[in-house]
């Protein structure tokens, strides 16, 4: 721990990787946009959105079908029209956008750590040291 300082902010005034992960797992999207990343941050919060309010409809139609079968107003036969794969498959899709916005947040607070804390006159990751002396 820094003495002295927020240890909720780094020295570029950024939130802190526990901040930032605890924002993630919150809600996708969250994490980018404590980074100042406006765009990916709605894209995956919107994109979240919009799919488990997708599987819940599904599953609200799901369960209203099966309502209505155990009160007879309607065939079996309309039963196996309503397809849990559906709804399923928004389900997974919003469970693989929240990974995927977590592991996107790190990946960039990891680059911008690293890209902070070199060094001046070091060469970076992938550049030539024979081309950063001369």
């Amino acid at each position: 721990m820094r003495s002295g300082q927020d240890n909720r902010m780094n020295e570029l005034g950024e939130p802190s990787s526990r901040v930032l992960l605890v924002m993630a797992l919150v809600w996708p999207g969250a994490g980018q946009c404590l980074q100042k990343r406006w765009l990916a941050g709605t894209i995956y919060a919107v994109g979240f959105l919009l799919t488990v309010i997708a599987a819940f409809a599904y599953g609200i139609r799901i369960l209203s079908a099966w309502y209505s079968l155990i009160e007879g107003d309607i065939t079996e036969t309309n039963i196996l029209r309503m397809h849990a794969w559906k709804m399923l498959l928004f389900f997974l899709l919003s469970i693989i956008l929240w990974i995927v916005s977590i592991v996107d947040m790190c990946a960039v607070h990891v680059a911008r750590r690293r890209k902070e804390l070199q060094e001046p006159g070091l060469p970076g990751p992938g550049e030539d040291v024979r081309r950063s002396r001369s």
